[in-house]
């Protein structure tokens, strides 16, 4: 609720409707339906016909909220349809998620971009592929990995402020772009994936943890 903005989705909710556009999309994983692209809007849909979902803190603007839908939008949320996918792996869940998130009409932050497509290279996907499949470029698709891989390492090499390189995310990435900074940790990224699990070389640890 406080990361994802879901208020303003209920928001939207109550005054325009449930739209269809867009469709909820959940992947089959030990027997249940884990809803892994629309869950905001699912979210808001629950907590709007069930307000006592919310935390108590926020459970009096949710009742609010509850209280003001229209009974057509009311019956229109208490059945969503939902497309299933067999796993999240499916090159379709895959494509539709990063098109939307990632170079789509609704960007995620750039942290959770980059994680994204770690997740995806972790797979085996190379830059390439990752860009074709995401509507990028491999350039894009590199950056994006490296830097993530390098608060991945941060965390590993016990440096102090890599919680800080995480919610300044953005600002790491603009960072790496520039010749000092890659000068100064010897980056050299890898034309895939694979090659930039460690993109920091060991010799350059100290002036990493400095």
């Amino acid at each position: 609720l406080d990361r994802f903005k879901v208020e303003e989705v209920a928001e939207s909710i109550a005054v325009a409707g449930w739209l269809e556009q867009d469709p909820l999309i959940a992947v089959e994983e030990d027997g249940v339906m884990l809803v892994v692209e629309g869950n905001r809007r699912l979210t808001a849909a629950k907590l709007l016909l069930d307000p006592t979902l919310a935390p108590l803190a926020k459970r009096t603007r949710w009742k609010q909220l509850s209280e003001s839908l229209k009974p057509g939008v009311r019956m229109s949320i208490e059945a969503l349809e939902v497309r299933v996918y067999p796993d999240r792996d499916d090159p379709e869940v895959s494509a539709y998620i990063g098109f939307r998130h990632v170079t789509g009409v609704l960007p995620w932050p750039a942290l959770e971009k980059a994680s994204y497509i770690a997740q995806l290279a972790s797979k085996g996907a190379s830059y390439q592929e990752l860009a074709e499949k995401l509507g990028s470029y491999p350039s894009h698709m590199t950056r994006h990995h490296v830097a993530y891989q390098l608060v991945e390492q941060a965390q590993e090499w016990d440096v102090d402020g890599y919680e800080q390189m995480s919610n300044a995310f953005g600002v790491l990435l603009r960072s790496l772009q520039t010749e000092g900074v890659r000068s100064f940790l010897d980056l050299d990224p890898a034309s895939e994936p694979t090659g930039n699990l460690s993109p920091v070389p060991a010799h350059k640890k100290d002036a990493f943890k400095s």
